[in-house]
């Protein structure tokens, strides 16, 4: 009869030992999903900025531009010119949007004087 009880207990304590480490290991699963998908969500944004820096550029260099779907990013390019005297004024803006959450707004300009060469 004393044996019956104390394999009951050793049974019990295993049982226990079983639960809390599921429980544990639950714990750390959740953490390393978590983890993951911030890891990915960051990467995205790496290479949305990227990109958009790109964009940025070919819009300076006066290259004709349109908005840039993926899907994990979206930059988007909205453009204006201002004539003077003197010459033109272009401005650009390429906003990179992740995850519909706008993460820059990337600006540039450049001014063409007339009759010369923009430095």
């Amino acid at each position: 009869m004393e044996n019956y009880r104390s394999s009951k207990a050793l049974l019990m304590e295993i049982l226990i030992a079983t639960l809390l480490f599921a429980l544990c290991a639950s714990v750390v699963l959740g953490a390393f999903s978590a983890t993951r998908t911030l890891t990915d969500r960051a990467g995205n944004i790496d290479r949305a900025m990227r990109a958009g820096r790109d964009l940025a550029d070919r819009v300076w260099a006066g290259e004709a531009v349109e908005d840039v779907t993926t899907d994990a990013y979206t930059l988007t390019v909205t453009t204006d010119e201002t004539e003077s005297i003197a010459g033109t004024l272009r401005t650009a803006a390429v906003t990179v949007t992740v995850d519909d959450a706008v993460v820059a707004v990337l600006p540039c300009s450049r001014f063409l004087p007339k009759g010369g060469i923009a430095p």
